[in-house]
């Protein structure tokens, strides 16, 4: 690990399993840990070498197609998640920043995508970049592992408003409800679930998966 300035996690490959980033300013990497699901993590995947000083990390769904984007500083930019913790080339939203050392991401304009934020002391800005890209076409829920047990990892994607989620059995009962804050991700523990099939829907984006209890 070369001088790490920050670290940051996230289910980047949505295996279940919250993975590391990395932002390390000798050599200007951004990189990340994959969580092997058994308190260890595997080598260090580099992302990509970073257009200036490598100073922080963030993720967020930025293309709003389901999966967690990386962001870095100082200069601003960032790498699309193609899936499977597979990452796409550096895409520069601006260097105009000096020497920006944080960066974060939220829905600021109320649009329903993630807009960024960064903040530099070198000039004593805090900056935020609107997000102009068109939505993805579909987003869906993400369920690790399913057919489940005891529990399963839920993956919303982008949530910028507090959500309720509802589990429904077969006969359209509703078994299970949870009211979340404006989260990307919970955990749904099995409770009152029956065995065999249901379906879990969010309130306000009628999004839907099946899941399977076994």
């Amino acid at each position: 690990m070369d001088d790490i300035r920050c670290i940051y996690s996230g289910f980047l490959d949505r295996d279940g399993h919250i993975d590391l980033l990395t932002a390390s300013f000798d050599g200007d990497k951004i990189a990340w840990y994959p969580n092997d699901g058994q308190g260890g993590f595997a080598p260090v995947e580099a992302i990509s070498p970073q257009e200036g000083s490598a100073y922080a990390v963030y993720a967020s769904d930025i293309d709003g197609d389901g999966d967690l984007d990386v962001l870095s500083a100082s200069a601003i930019t960032w790498y699309e998640n193609q899936g499977l913790g597979s990452f796409g080339p550096e895409q520069i939203i601006s260097t105009h920043t000096y020497w920006a050392n944080s960066i974060y991401s939220a829905d600021l304009d109320g649009d329903g995508d993630r807009d960024i934020v960064s903040a530099s002391d070198r000039d004593n800005k805090v900056a935020w970049y609107e997000n102009l890209r068109p939505p993805a076409a579909t987003e869906s829920l993400f369920i690790y592992p399913n057919p489940f047990n005891s529990q399963a990892m839920v993956v919303l994607g982008m949530a910028h408003d507090p959500i309720t989620v509802q589990v429904v059995d077969l006969t359209g009962r509703v078994v299970q409800e949870q009211k979340l804050g404006a989260v990307e991700h919970f955990t749904l523990k099995r409770g009152s679930i029956t065995a065999g099939g249901s379906r879990i829907n969010t309130e306000k984006d009628s999004k839907r998966a099946r899941i399977v209890v076994q």
